[in-house]
């Protein structure tokens, strides 16, 4: 379930409407975007966690970003690539993941729902995250990631999902300790940075 968005002149683009929680939430993200690792994006389903990212990424001339749905069925396959029946009898070529082309090329990712992600996709973004450099088993190779790849993550803080307490939701897949910058959404009060 792979949704490439339009760049900003395309027809079908839906503008973000500056209120100013938009432009707190705007704020903080460019923030975080600022500290050159990657970002988690936290707050309840519905909040604009997703749109606020959008606009980012058009207002920076990154309007062409990969966004990846996670569920406890994906498998780092889907996301890394694996060998494909080619076109001849017994011939396999390589065919390369959302996850490997994004850092190849240097377009932006965003993994919704990264907590619902298996322990082996979790895993396989640590390296990422750590040396900015993905591993992909399938090929036995590291792939440096291409100048301004930024990954980010979203998190729903609803049906006990997560929370706003300050306490990292993927902390026990070893995706948390300074590897990432948290921006957490709370109808409350204004965005927070951890």
């Amino acid at each position: 379930r792979l949704r490439q968005f339009p760049r900003r002149e395309c027809i079908g683009r839906k503008p973000l409407v500056h209120t100013e929680s938009a432009r707190r939430n705007l704020g903080a993200v460019a923030l975080a975007l600022c500290q050159n690792r990657p970002v988690l994006l936290e707050g309840p389903a519905g909040c604009g966690k997703s749109a606020v990212l959008e606009e980012v990424a058009h207002v920076t001339g990154n309007g062409d970003f990969v966004t990846l749905h996670l569920d406890a069925q994906t498998d780092s396959k889907s996301l890394l690539g694996a060998y494909v029946c080619g076109a001849a009898p017994g011939e396999f070529k390589w065919q390369p993941g959302a996850l490997t082309q994004a850092v190849t090329k240097g377009v932006w990712v965003l993994i919704e729902d990264i907590d619902l992600a298996p322990f082996e996709v979790l895993s396989a973004l640590v390296p990422l995250l750590e040396t900015r450099k993905l591993y992909v088993p399938g090929r036995g190779e590291s792939i440096q990631a291409a100048p301004g790849f930024p990954l980010f993550g979203s998190v729903p803080t609803d049906a006990g999902r997560s929370s706003s307490t300050g306490a990292d939701p993927l902390a026990g897949a070893g995706l948390c300790c300074g590897r990432t910058t948290r921006v957490i959404w709370d109808h409350n009060r204004l965005p927070r940075l951890l």
